[in-house]
């Protein structure tokens, strides 16, 4: 079964036509995905590191859906899909990572896994002009609240789309 998730800017996402706006509730769209996914939530302190300032102390609330509406059972290593749905401190949807398997449209952008990173940003930048190269492989489109990056840049192979991060909000991506 194919999945596609279309993302519209400052608006959310919907998955397979399933509507999950920014700011949903963490339990709605729970109950509104209706499949089987892993809670994990975890406090990642880095204050230490940083003179003991508590602006370095993150708490990641997602959860993790692998092999989304598939009702086979899949060995470990075979992974159709692999979605995360990040949520706030409130556990409000704040940000979507994709690691694969999903069809992904941005405003009438096509994108899948088995594209070539540059063919997608230049897509990507008929859509909006302005990105930033963040790094060998990775690509920041600010307008479009957008990260995408090949495989080699997640620690594979090849220059296909390896990852694709879409949010409500992009400010910790901004350098000052």
């Amino acid at each position: 079964m194919s999945l596609t998730l279309k993302y519209i800017p400052n608006v959310g996402i919907s998955i397979n036509d399933i509507e999950l706006p920014w700011g949903i509730e963490r339990e709605l769209a729970r109950r509104l995905l209706n499949g089987t996914y892993k809670s994990d939530d975890q406090v990642i302190d880095l204050s230490a590191e940083h003179n003991g300032s508590v602006d370095y102390i993150f708490h990641q609330k997602r959860d993790i859906y692998e092999n989304y509406l598939i009702s086979i059972d899949k060995k470990p290593w075979e992974i159709d899909n692999l979605f995360f749905l990040g949520y706030d401190k409130n556990n409000l949807l704040s940000e979507v990572d994709i690691h694969a398997g999903l069809q992904i449209v941005v405003i009438a952008s096509f994108i899948s896994f088995e594209q070539k990173l540059p063919d997608i940003v230049q897509n990507l930048l008929n859509i909006s002009p302005e990105t930033i190269q963040s790094g060998d492989g990775e690509y920041f489109f600010k307008d479009l609240k957008l990260t995408v990056s090949d495989e080699r840049a997640m620690g594979g192979e090849g220059d296909n789309l390896g990852y694709f991060y879409c949010a409500a909000n992009v400010d910790h991506l901004i350098e000052e």
